[in-house]
C-alpha cells in the first residue's frame, strides 16, 4: 500500500486508506488557512458528493489519527530518523533550529574561541509568554497519546511535571511591574483549564524558537516555568558561547536568577 502511495488507517484487516496527496493537502491547508480537521473533512465530502455530502461514509475519526501519524513520520524523515528506528531521538531532535545563529562546527571559524572579540559569537535569547494558548481540561486524559514527547519544541512531559511538583514560586506581594498581565494572571482562577498559556525561549535576532524549550503554564507566568525553559535552551546550546537574555519582566526574573 505504501509503495502505491496509500497510507492504511489500521494495521489489521485494513479497509480504509488515505492517499499521500490527501494527507499532504490537509497538512498544507491546516498550516496556511488554519482550517480545522472538521472543516477540511467537510470540504472532502463536498468534493465527493456535492449534492448529498451527508451520504459520504464518515472517516473523520480516522483522519484525526492518521494525520498525526503522518506528521510524525514526515518530521522523522526530515530529521534523518525515519530509517534509524534503533536510534533514540534526543530532546528537540525533530525540531529545526535557527540556521543563522552562531553554531560551532556549522557556521563559525575553527579558531573562534581564540578570537578576542567573543561578542561577535554571542547568542541572543528572548523569553516571553503567550496566554492565548490555553487548554481545557480533558475528560479522559488517556485519550491524549503523544507521538513525539520532547522531540520537538515542547519540553518532555514527565521530567517537567516532576520539576513542578518539587518547586514553587515565591509570593510577590508588591510586584515591580505595574498591571503587567504576566504578574496579575498568577492570582486568577483557572479551574476549567489545565494549561493557562505557554512560555518559550526564542532567538532574539531571528525569532526562531529554541528546540525543547517551550513549557506549559499552570497559573500565570511563574518564574519557575521560565527557569525551566531557559535552562533547557542553555542545555541545547551546549557550547561555551556568550548569552544575552531579553525578557519583558527581567526586573523580577533577575532577583533570584543567579541562584
Amino acid at each position: 500500500m505504501l509503495y502505491m502511495g496509500l497510507y492504511p488507517a489500521s494495521r489489521k484487516k485494513t479497509r480504509t486508506v488515505f492517499t499521500f496527496e490527501a494527507l499532504d493537502d490537509y497538512d498544507l491547508e491546516n498550516l496556511e488557512t488554519k482550517a480545522s480537521a472538521a472543516k477540511h473533512y467537510d470540504k472532502l465530502t463536498r468534493l465527493t458528493a456535492n449534492a448529498f455530502p451527508t451520504m459520504v461514509p464518515n472517516q473523520y475519526r480516522e483522519l484525526l489519527v492518521i494525520s498525526r501519524e503522518w506528521r510524525n513520520l514526515k518530521a522523522r524523515q526530515r530529521a534523518g530518523y525515519a530509517y534509524r528506528s534503533t536510534d533514540a531521538i534526543p530532546a528537540g531532535g525533530l525540531a529545526l533550529f535557527c540556521p543563522a545563529c552562531p553554531q560551532p562546527g556549522v557556521n563559525l571559524p575553527n579558531d573562534w574561541q581564540s578570537d578576542p572579540d567573543r561578542k561577535k559569537y554571542m547568542r541572543t535569547l528572548l523569553a516571553d509568554g503567550n496566554f492565548k494558548q490555553d487548554h481545557l481540561k480533558m475528560k479522559y486524559d488517556s485519550d491524549d497519546v503523544p507521538l513525539s514527547d520532547g522531540h520537538g519544541y515542547m519540553v518532555t512531559r514527565a521530567p517537567f511535571e516532576e520539576y513542578l511538583a518539587s518547586t514553587s514560586d515565591p509570593v510577590t506581594l508588591e510586584p515591580s511591574c505595574h498591571e503587567h498581565r504576566a504578574v496579575t494572571q498568577q492570582n486568577q482562577s483557572h479551574a476549567h483549564l489545565d494549561v493557562t498559556g505557554i512560555g518559550a525561549i526564542a532567538c532574539g535576532r531571528h525569532g526562531c524558537f529554541y528546540p525543547h524549550s517551550v513549557v506549559n503554564f499552570r497559573k500565570g507566568e511563574g518564574q519557575r516555568y521560565m527557569d525551566y525553559a531557559f535552562i533547557q535552551a542553555i542545555l541545547y546550546i551546549r557550547q561555551s558561547l556568550l548569552v544575552f537574555l531579553l525578557y519583558d519582566i527581567m526586573c523580577q526574573f533577575w532577583v533570584n536568577f543567579l541562584k
